[in-house]
């Protein structure tokens, strides 16, 4: 990188796609520090039915059982881990 970047923050997703936008391979960039560690989740008003939130918890389990989830990662992130079950701390 010619020394041009010593210290770069990002998520673990995004470094790669950063670094082959700015001409270099995500290989080019090594992880040095974990800052901390998130997780996303997806969010629905109070008022969705029930069966709607099953439907899409039955699609995210089906998604890892099958390998799509490892899958997807891989093609578009191949830097990424697959993530464990959800965990809420209060």
């Amino acid at each position: 990188m010619a020394g041009r970047i010593d210290l770069y923050a990002a998520s673990t997703l995004s470094y790669g796609v950063d670094t082959v936008e700015a001409g270099f391979k995500s290989s080019d960039v090594k992880l040095a520090v974990s800052m901390e560690t998130v997780q996303i989740y997806i969010a629905m008003s109070k008022g969705m039915p029930s069966a709607v939130v099953d439907s899409w918890n039955a699609a995210v389990k089906a998604q890892r059982q099958d390998g799509t989830m490892a899958r997807l990662l891989a093609k578009y992130y191949p830097q990424a881990k697959l993530p464990g079950p959800a965990q809420t701390k209060f």
